[in-house]
């Protein structure tokens, strides 16, 4: 057996040793009903191999789903983080910490938009601007920087259709509609902003290669 692989003795214990253990041990049916829930959630295929009689060991088969994708480690690391500090929330009065909560009230519907295909109406006003506008928008990509969360939208401004950023909390409105459109096939959020920086994708600027030097004591 490698480290990979667990047999339900050890995936019982490091429940039991987990501080958010509830005194309630892992069974097979309980690990068969989570195995389904975690694909489902993650697609990550836990496989169960018998190997006597009434014993089985698991592992997951798909780990390259797990390497590089940033959204699957930020929820871990999200989570494995509210787990530590639950864990001593007592020293609450000791730790500052940086707020960044995205909006929730338009998340879940821009994300079942983004799932769904389906065109946005989203009401926004820009930093230092007081002019509201109303966009049409298709939304392609949900992406993080500098700690606040961006839609990246296909819109249409002067019959021609083009990426536009909205920062979350910048839009004062949002409205799902039942209007469809085709995402791109293949097109994926790191392709799109493969030589960019943070959020801002300009198709009509070029991209340069920038050479930097510096001296050993600068280093």
């Amino acid at each position: 057996m490698n480290d990979d692989t667990l047999t339900l003795e050890d995936i019982d214990r490091k429940w039991q040793d987990n501080s958010l253990f509830d005194e309630t041990p892992i069974t097979r049916k309980v690990l068969e009903r989570d195995r389904k829930l975690i694909y489902k959630i993650f697609g990550l295929n836990i496989e169960s191999v018998k190997v006597e009689a009434n014993d089985y060991v698991y592992n997951i088969t798909n780990k390259e789903r797990i390497r590089g994708n940033s959204v699957f480690k930020w929820t871990m690391e999200t989570l494995t983080t509210a787990e530590i500090f639950a864990e001593y929330f007592s020293l609450k009065d000791r730790i500052s910490l940086e707020n960044f909560y995205p909006d929730m009230n338009f998340l879940p519907d821009i994300l079942g938009a983004m799932f769904n295909e389906q065109k946005l109406i989203i009401t926004y006003k820009k930093y230092n601007d007081e002019i509201i506008k109303t966009h049409s928008a298709e939304p392609y990509f949900l992406k993080s920087y500098q700690h606040r969360l961006y839609i990246v939208a296909r819109v249409k401004r002067d019959n021609v259709y083009k990426p536009c950023v909205f920062s979350l909390d910048r839009i004062l409105d949002l409205e799902v509609t039942s209007k469809k459109f085709k995402m791109p096939e293949a097109l994926t959020v790191d392709e799109f902003f493969y030589d960019c920086y943070g959020v801002f994708n300009d198709e009509e600027i070029e991209t340069q290669r920038i050479t930097l030097r510096a001296h050993d004591d600068e280093m």
